[in-house]
């Protein structure tokens, strides 16, 4: 869940392997319907939210699949953009580890129009900090 500055309202879940998000803006009765937002699948992901100063909505996720007998999916590392009147557009894969990767949470930082994700990665050798604008 994410409150912006001017009271808007954005609430995100994940929903059994996709995730969903609804919109309240600060002058509404209530929140809008349901979006599902177009990505990878993300069973168990870990979201972090943002809204901004305009209403511009950020949605950021590390997913990963873990079932019971113990077998591990890929790791999504992805982020969806609402911009203000609109509907979420589709995610943006920012990076896809092998299923030996652990999921790591994400955060998203925002500087007057801009928006800054950043995630843990992989080198090959070593774990590292990964951004993107």
């Amino acid at each position: 869940m994410a409150v912006g500055p001017r009271g808007d309202v954005l609430v995100a879940w994940d929903a059994r392997g996709t995730i969903q998000a609804r919109y309240r803006s600060p002058s509404a009765s209530g929140f809008q319907p349901i979006e599902t937002v177009s990505s990878d699948p993300t069973f168990f992901a870990r979201m972090q939210a943002l809204v901004d100063d305009r209403g511009r909505c950020y949605l950021a996720w590390s997913a990963q699949l873990l079932t019971e007998g113990g077998t591990r999916g890929p790791v999504f590392n992805e982020v969806a953009v609402r911009p203000v009147g609109h509907r979420f557009r589709a995610a943006q894969l920012l990076e896809r580890d092998p299923s030996n990767r652990s999921q790591a949470p994400v955060a998203i930082v925002t500087t007057g129009h801009d928006a800054s994700v950043a995630w843990t990665g992989f080198d090959g050798a070593n774990a590292r900090v990964r951004v993107a604008s």
